[in-house]
């Protein structure tokens, strides 16, 4: 019989660049100005605006008069900047029932390279709203921070913001497999950004079973931390997708902070995300072989699959354009799964479960 699912949080280990857990609190914006005020009760002014400056220059007595059928100047709107060209008077006025933009919103453009894209038909995902309104350096780390209970993150963040988003990636995975888990078997639960939260029933295997799919070319320094190890987790084979997600939203919050001009860190390592490709794989190959009904019936299952194997693929080819991301290791990694006879039976499973199409898309063949 098999032990239940573990629901305790894991902290994942070996992580580059950082050690130990701390509060994210220099990110932290407090409250101020009005909402600071007592509820139903306005904003304190520290002085009145004074109506008459005695500076302000006499009236033209060419200008028209002011019509009093015109509404009183807004005090709160900002002077006009004398270097704005002039209004077109061809341009259609703003609708005024259009709703301001939320600047914490992500870029709306579907190919930004920080945005993780379009899910598989198939992967069905719940809308799981942010829980907090925290606010971070880059769009993909501050979305992850806000889908964690607010009480939570500064449990799980780290003053490294990739290693913060890759953490709180994993108390979001808590939290939903405890809480909102809509299967009545024990299941996995993936954050992907943009509200997105998949749930995965665990397939029937053990997760030390796994080891034997994995290349002995693909086998980098993590493996022997994830795969082979962390003992509890063995009767969980999809944790090893709950780190592979982790690593991907590192990346995100990695990738976001350099689109966006917030990068400052220099050089640091991204392999985490292609190198759990051959491990995230091989967990599929092992249900394939070892729990095949499940595997077979299961379309969640292959279809989480799909998407982590495409994005991860995609991270990695902008990782290697970056100065600042590039690493050899990374790049033998991702030659490997293209082209070795060592990573076959990966790139075969492949094209079995998802078609010739989706194998030379995923590869860039």
């Amino acid at each position: 019989m098999r032990a239940p699912l573990l629901v305790v949080v894991t902290i994942a280990a070996a992580l580059v660049g950082t050690s130990g857990l701390a509060a994210c609190s220099h990110e932290i914006e407090p409250l101020f100005g009005d909402e600071l005020a007592p509820p139903g009760e306005d904003p304190p002014h520290t002085h009145d605006p004074d109506p008459d400056d005695p500076s302000d220059p006499p009236d033209d007595p060419s200008d028209p008069p002011d019509d009093p059928s015109d509404p009183p100047d807004d005090p709160s709107d900002p002077p006009d900047d004398p270097s704005d060209p002039p209004d077109d008077p061809s341009d259609p006025p703003d609708d005024p029932s259009d709703p301001p933009d939320d600047p914490s919103d992500p870029p709306d453009d579907p190919s930004d390279p920080g945005d993780p894209g379009e899910l598989p038909p198939d992967l069905e995902c719940l809308d799981h709203q942010a829980l907090n309104s925290r606010n971070m350096s880059g769009s993909a780390l501050r979305d992850i921070v806000r889908h964690l209970p607010n009480d939570q993150v500064d449990y799980y963040c780290d003053p490294d913001l990739v290693t913060c988003a890759h953490e709180v990636s994993h108390g979001i995975h808590a939290y939903l497999r405890n809480y909102e888990n809509p299967n009545s078997e024990p299941s996995n639960a993936f954050y992907l950004l943009h509200d997105r939260a998949c749930f995965v029933v665990e397939p029937g295997i053990w997760k030390h079973e796994v080891v034997p799919y994995v290349p002995s070319a693909l086998r980098e320094f993590r493996f022997s931390t994830y795969v082979s190890g962390q003992s509890a987790w063995d009767d969980t084979p999809l944790y090893l997708w709950d780190e592979w997600n982790a690593y991907v939203n590192g990346g995100e919050a990695a990738i976001s902070l350099y689109d966006e001009g917030l990068w400052n860190e220099g050089w640091r390592d991204q392999s985490g995300v292609i190198e759990f490709v051959a491990y995230g794989l091989a967990v599929g190959l092992a249900v394939e072989e070892l729990d095949p009904s499940y595997f077979a019936s299961d379309a969640q299952f292959t279809a989480m699959l799909a998407y982590f194997t495409r994005r991860s693929l995609d991270l990695h080819r902008r990782f290697a354009d970056i100065d600042d991301f590039q690493f050899s290791t990374s790049d033998e990694l991702y030659q490997t799964l293209r082209t070795s006879s060592a990573a076959a039976p990966l790139r075969e499973f492949l094209i079995r479960t998802w078609g010739q199409q989706f194998h030379d898309e995923a590869l860039d063949l």
